[in-house]
């Protein structure tokens, strides 16, 4: 995009910050009403700290405290609720400036286009969701972010001091959501294998003294008793995967990549069929249809809403295992990034907040793949992706206004 003058790149980063303001001062709540809930039912929490009384929290939130102890510092100066959104709003950019500055380090000669995907993603409706209504999963990502930085930085310069602060801030991350304390295991299987054994000792010393506040807490407080998993994993796995494929959708979108897939399925052999055949069948034949439309992710609803049937989502399941089996052959990092991902909501009725947007993150900056190679190098699969999070965006707008998923019930 060496084409852009500054004032079309300062058009395209500074339109959908503009929104997002739009959006602050609108009350806008793309997750169709939940994040402001959310909001309003922990934000007591907010207030406890902000009072230094810190032994009652739990009461009004199921996470770790971390991000209602972030929130409780403007809150403790201030005293309104509105200054403490505002901070978290501008907190909220970090997110595009960090992956910004992760595409930079993975791709360092395409800064022009880093810029504009980085920006992209305050589109994205549960980002808007989270970031307007300060919601713990969008801290969490943050400092995901934050901490892959430092691994990015560690894998450049080998200089050790980096892999700290890459678990410094994923301890943040986890001390804001629990369940990101599964992403540790993708960097300490990474660091296994690149540093040696006395090294990769003292970081593990390093990770148990982090976790220390994380075992009290879940031991000695009744979170641990808030921790759920699902009572049926088909219903439970082929919604995360359908919503897992949704994002993958992002980037699959463009000719290289929809080439690439074609070649990948014209060239499985039969017992890779057959495989995928029958992990299919057994989750379909395993799978509890539930009577509400809470929860699911975007094919989900969109099968009951405008189908009525559980059909088309079950179509788009089978389309999700063969992806993610494309991605286990072609991309095995990406693989054990998203299957990570995965173990993160196991609870039965599962969200399409609890991926997004993760699963964008994860692909974009966690590791090179097609995916986000093919995107950054080329012009044309850029525009695509940015008219793609918009027309998300837009839809997300509408369903906001006419609330055509909330309250839907199967015939």
């Amino acid at each position: 995009m060496k084409n852009l003058n500054l004032k079309e790149i300062t058009l395209i980063t500074l339109l959908p910050i503009l929104s997002l303001i739009i959006g602050f001062i609108c009350g806008e709540d793309l997750s169709t009403g939940g994040s402001e809930l959310d909001f309003n039912e922990t934000f007591p929490a907010v207030v406890d700290f902000a009072n230094n009384k810190i032994d009652e929290f739990y009461l009004h939130t199921r996470h770790f405290p971390f991000h209602y102890f972030l929130l409780s510092i403007p809150q403790r100066f201030f005293e309104s609720i509105l200054i403490t959104k505002i901070f978290y709003l501008l907190f909220s950019l970090l997110i595009p400036i960090f992956i910004y500055l992760n595409l930079n380090l993975l791709f360092p000669s395409n800064k022009i286009n880093n810029l504009i995907i980085s920006f992209t993603i305050l589109f994205v409706p549960y980002f808007r969701a989270s970031a307007i209504w300060a919601n713990a999963h969008m801290t969490a990502i943050i400092f995901l972010i934050v901490s892959n930085y430092f691994f990015l930085l560690f894998q450049k310069k080998k200089d050790n001091f980096y892999i700290y602060l890459n678990l410094f801030f994923l301890s943040l991350s986890t001390y804001s959501i629990q369940s990101y304390s599964i992403f540790f295991i993708y960097f300490l299987v990474q660091y296994f294998r690149e540093i040696k054994f006395i090294n990769f000792f003292l970081i593990l010393f390093f990770c148990f003294l982090l976790s220390i506040p994380g075992i009290y807490l879940t031991l000695l407080t009744p979170l641990g008793g808030k921790l759920n998993f699902t009572e049926n994993i088909s219903y439970t796995l082929l919604n995360n995967l359908s919503i897992i494929f949704f994002f993958f959708l992002f980037f699959i979108l463009n000719l290289q990549n929809i080439g690439r897939v074609k070649k990948f399925f014209y060239e499985l052999q039969v017992k890779e069929i057959v495989l995928i055949l029958f992990l299919y069948i057994i989750l379909i034949l395993n799978y509890e249809i539930p009577q509400t439309l809470i929860g699911g992710g975007f094919f989900y609803k969109v099968s009951l809403f405008v189908f009525n049937t559980n059909y088309f989502f079950f179509l788009i399941c089978f389309l999700s295992i063969f992806t993610i089996y494309l991605i286990f052959k072609l991309e095995k990092n990406l693989f054990f990034l998203i299957f990570l991902a995965n173990l993160t909501a196991t609870g039965y009725i599962t969200s399409q907040k609890y991926f997004e947007p993760l699963v964008i993150v994860l692909i974009l900056i966690f590791c090179k793949n097609f995916l986000n190679t093919e995107l950054i190098f080329k012009k044309k699969n850029i525009i695509i992706f940015y008219i793609i999070n918009i027309s998300y965006y837009l839809v997300a707008l509408l369903n906001s206004i006419y609330n055509f998923s909330k309250n839907t019930y199967i015939s």
